[in-house]
């Protein structure tokens, strides 16, 4: 989506932050930032990120998993 979110944000007086959704310290960063605004993240994120057979797929939101797929899953994300 290609909604510019910071200008709808800032317009409503508000101080937008746009992050990587899928990094947790970039998140917790934003988090602390301190503004005399209220603070709004924007946390990009792609649907099933680090799943091959599922990122940014409609199906990574309802489809089930089976054991083949889990285990190639717990292989592509092993950290």
């Amino acid at each position: 989506n290609i909604v510019n979110y910071e200008k709808i944000f800032s317009a409503f007086g508000f101080n937008p932050i746009r992050v990587d959704g899928h990094d947790v310290d970039k998140i917790e960063k934003a988090l602390k930032t301190v503004s005399d605004k209220p603070l709004a993240i924007i946390a990009d994120t792609l649907k099933g990120k680090g799943f091959s057979f599922f990122e940014d797929t409609l199906q990574s939101h309802y489809t089930k998993i089976d054991d083949e797929k889990l285990q190639i899953a717990l292989a592509e994300n092993k950290e």
